[in-house]
């Protein structure tokens, strides 16, 4: 049974690799599609540290600091000081980096919306109840993460 989870897991990811393959991050940004990725995440937070962020995203610190680096370096994002903590970084969304954000998201959801055209009703319909299934069932277990931490 886990290990049939385990594979069902990987749907999503597939899935999502998929539909993505194809589209391409605006030029105008000068930006890769990790570095949108870091960049979607920390427009969340108001402040993170530059670890969890890396976590986040699925990526290993020495991988991550050239990706906030390039964020900086770019005016979407920012690094500051932890007062509590002065070893941790802390990364921080400037107001342009929520600008290019709000612009990389509504990209994104336009070239969602043409490539789920070519479902049917029904399979858009089935398509959401999965995804609306899947949100629920990471929920449940990122409270169980939190409750075992």
């Amino acid at each position: 049974m886990i290990q049939d989870a385990i594979q069902f897991f990987l749907i999503p990811h597939r899935f999502m690799h998929a539909l993505m393959r194809e589209h391409a991050v605006p030029e105008k940004f000068g930006l890769n599609k990790t570095e949108v990725r870091a960049l979607m995440a920390l427009r969340h937070y108001e402040r993170i540290s530059m670890k969890k962020l890396g976590d986040g995203v699925g990526m290993p610190k020495g991988s991550f600091t050239q990706v906030i680096d390039k964020l900086v370096n770019a005016g979407v994002a920012e690094r500051a000081s932890n007062p509590q903590d002065r070893r941790m970084v802390m990364v921080n969304i400037t107001s342009h980096g929520k600008e290019v954000a709000t612009e990389l998201d509504e990209d994104l959801r336009s070239y969602m919306k043409k490539k789920l055209k070519a479902l049917k009703e029904k399979e858009q319909e089935e398509l959401w109840q999965a995804l609306q299934t899947i949100q629920k069932i990471s929920s449940i277990l990122n409270e169980g993460n939190n409750e075992n931490r």
